[in-house]
């Protein structure tokens, strides 16, 4: 019995100064000062999508065009880190986005979901399949059906379908590619902060000034458990992870998603940073045991609230 394995044509894949995608050998990529991805340009001429953002880094609106005329206008609306609307250009309701479902022009519809949060089955009113979508480890989409397309896909990710790229709170994930297209946002500025400042010798308040200055999700951990040691000690465990004590630089590769184990966990914010936070904090068990993965589930959904377990 033989094995045939059919694999993709290579690409070359390029970066700007500041790690930002910019050309994947077919597709190339723009990106504003703040490291935000502005537009996609597609084989041909004047084929294109542009990306807006508000003052919180929340995507608020994508324009096709195709041919140098534009074919498409989504706008959104947010609540906290959660699309909740689809309006088209003129500002009409066309979708309505919930956990397990979504209406689209009127209609309801229900997610079937997977344990990662991916939408697997889009069913109407009355029972009928209107799109199946399987998956590969790293998300690459395959529909059976596709009578109807759901805006979320991937572990609950906005689905660009133009670009199949999954669009998270903060960052962009390519499931072709297994990663993010750009750096994490936060890691490289605070995890050479928490080197430069972190005196574990000294558990007060002030120590953590500056720390808390740059990064509200150390305020808001200390403000979850009341307890500065703890605060302490989780900074100390995650400085230990995630810094290269030789150069005071991140040692891990701030383009992986969820630490190669895509399986198992996701990453709704695009934050690795909660990956370190999560990973710091759950090896308060045995890495691999089911505490563990649980811990690591939990946190990665709900972070930074969840990440704290209590009575651990």
């Amino acid at each position: 019995n033989g094995l045939t394995v059919t694999a993709s044509a290579s690409s070359t894949l390029t970066w700007d100064a500041n790690g930002n995608l910019i050309s994947d050998g077919t597709n190339t990529y723009k990106w504003d000062a703040e490291n935000r991805l502005v537009e996609i340009d597609y084989p041909g001429v004047n084929n294109y999508s542009q990306f807006s953002y508000d003052g919180l880094w929340r995507n608020t609106k994508i324009v096709e065009t195709t041919s140098g005329s534009v074919t498409g206008t989504k706008q959104f609306v947010w609540s906290g880190d959660s699309r909740k609307e689809e309006r088209d250009g003129s500002g009409t309701t066309v979708s309505k986005l919930f956990t397990r479902g979504q209406t689209t022009t009127g209609s309801l519809f229900c997610y079937t979901l997977d344990h990662l949060s991916s939408v697997r089955e889009l069913v109407d009113v009355a029972g009928t399949s209107q799109s199946q979508i399987s998956y590969s480890p790293f998300g690459q989409e395959k529909f059976t059906i596709s009578n109807v397309v759901p805006a979320l896909a991937y572990a609950s990710y906005y689905a660009h379908q133009r670009s199949h790229f999954g669009l998270t709170t903060f960052r962009e994930y390519g499931s072709q590619q297994g990663r993010w297209l750009s750096r994490d946002p936060n890691a490289d500025s605070t995890f050479a902060t928490i080197q430069e400042t972190l005196d574990p010798a000294d558990p007060s308040a002030a120590s953590f000034g500056k720390l808390k200055q740059l990064n509200p999700n150390l305020l808001a951990i200390q403000n979850a458990t009341h307890d500065l040691s703890q605060l302490v000690e989780l900074v100390t465990l995650m400085s230990d992870i995630n810094m290269n004590a030789a150069n005071g630089k991140p040692k891990s590769n701030l383009y992986t998603y969820v630490g190669n184990s895509p399986l198992q966990y996701n990453d709704p914010s695009g934050l690795d940073e909660h990956w370190a936070w999560c990973t710091a904090y759950c090896t308060l068990y045995a890495k691999g045991a089911l505490a563990y993965i649980l811990c690591m589930q939990d946190c990665m959904q709900g972070f930074p609230k969840k990440c704290l377990v209590p009575n651990r």
